[in-house]
């Protein structure tokens, strides 16, 4: 029997109410106050820092119901209408609260009581497939896009003093040396070569990028600006067609500094799951386990994606975890500084004691003066890496890193 497209509509908008009335139980259940009448896309309200668990839950799944209620109304609609705009406008809507939802109330979620750990990706899965099977094609982007992000480089970058290599095979070296009282940085090359996302390419792909976003529709949190520390720099979340625009320019038409859109220190495998897949967490990240209850990376590796156009910069800040980190795609800069060395960490400039006030890509000698005891010239390490290297950054040593080309990678603190 072959279905026809009332038979697929019909199919959707069961299981749409079937998901509405889950997420509906599941709102009375975890607040009775809840009147699932009166929630709508236009009235929701993103929680603040003081929401209680209770009142991000209600959010998170207030999102869920607004969103497949407004779904259920588009598909109910002829598909073939005058009112096809409207339909996609709706549904860019409708995808946007829901991941702007999960973006925002992902880290709680996940950290609540077992008996609320049902509030997951997979119910966001569930929501979401109905929702991005009727997403428009991509529109910011052309139609046609490149078959590789641009490998030009757009400024060079030699290193100067490198650090030890390592083979990505030597497990037991790896151990013995993070374990010494004070380990140094190490290269790792071709770490990464037999990862999916550099083997089959994909990574590189712009068309991946487009269609895993669904058109650059989905939204993802960025930070614009060149560097955390300038004063014109801000967080956001952004269509990804934003960023992969940016990442596809040629280096004589990138955005101005304050406009730089970097996606950076997010775990993009948790909005979608099928980029997992093309990631394999290091051994080396099993040499060392941290059993500090206040460390970031207590209880295993914390992975997460970095993705951005040439030009973006990480100004030099030290981490409280180890830190391996891969480049997938295109070419990046890291300067490396031990724990001891005088980088003027001023928290009433930067308002934490983890970044330094030093601008490294002002190299002037009135911004030396400000600085006496800082070793511009000697004392660090450098490496540039290439897709499949990798380098071991020691917790707490100092790292300042610049992307050369557009550039995706994934770092791992353990």
């Amino acid at each position: 029997m072959v279905r026809d497209d009332k038979d697929d509509s019909l199919l959707m908008r069961e299981n749409l109410a079937q998901i509405r009335r889950a997420v509906g139980r599941d709102l009375t259940q975890e607040q009775l106050d809840v009147d699932l009448a009166t929630i709508s896309l236009d009235g929701l309200v993103q929680p603040t820092a003081a929401a209680t668990p209770s009142d991000i839950i209600v959010y998170f799944l207030s999102s869920l119901y607004a969103g497949t209620d407004i779904v259920g109304q588009v598909i109910s609609a002829d598909a073939y209408t005058a009112f096809d705009e409207e339909k996609d406008k709706a549904l860019k809507q409708a995808v946007q609260i829901v991941d702007s939802a999960v973006i925002l109330t992902g880290v709680v979620i996940t950290s609540l009581r077992p008996e609320h750990r049902k509030h997951d990706r997979n119910l966001y899965t569930q929501v979401l497939g109905p929702l991005l099977s009727h997403l428009p094609p991509l529109r910011p982007l052309p139609k046609v896009l490149p078959q590789t992000f641009p490998d030009a480089v757009a400024e060079m970058r030699v290193a100067r003093y490198p650090m030890d290599r390592i083979g990505s095979a030597d497990f037991e070296q790896f151990q013995l040396h993070i374990l010494a009282s004070d380990p140094q940085p190490l290269a790792i090359p071709a770490l990464a070569l037999n990862w999916p996302a550099l083997a089959d390419g994909h990574w590189n792909s712009p068309g991946f990028w487009a269609e895993l976003t669904c058109g650059g529709h989905r939204l993802v949190p960025a930070e614009r600006g060149r560097s955390y520390t300038d004063s014109e720099w801000s967080v956001a979340l952004v269509p990804f067609a934003e960023i992969l625009a940016q990442m596809l320019a040629l280096p004589g038409a990138l955005p101005q500094a304050a406009e730089i859109c970097y996606m950076a220190q997010y775990n993009l495998a948790d909005q979608f799951p099928e980029l997992a897949l093309g990631v394999l967490t290091p051994d080396f990240c099993h040499a060392f386990y941290d059993d500090d209850e206040d460390s970031s990376a207590a209880g295993g590796p914390i992975m997460n994606v970095w993705l951005g156009p040439a030009g973006t910069v990480s100004p030099l800040h030290r981490d409280p975890a180890h830190n391996i980190y891969v480049q997938v795609v295109g070419r990046k800069y890291f300067r490396l500084y031990p724990k001891a060395t005088a980088v003027y960490a001023d928290t009433a400039a930067t308002g934490t004691t983890t970044t330094s006030t030093v601008d490294l890509d002002d190299d002037t000698p009135e911004n030396r003066r400000r600085y006496p005891n800082f070793d511009w010239d000697t004392g660090y390490h450098d490496i540039v890496l290439g897709p499949g290297d990798a380098v071991f950054i020691p917790r707490g040593w100092w790292h300042y890193v610049r992307s050369l080309s557009p550039s995706i990678g994934v770092n791992f603190w353990f």
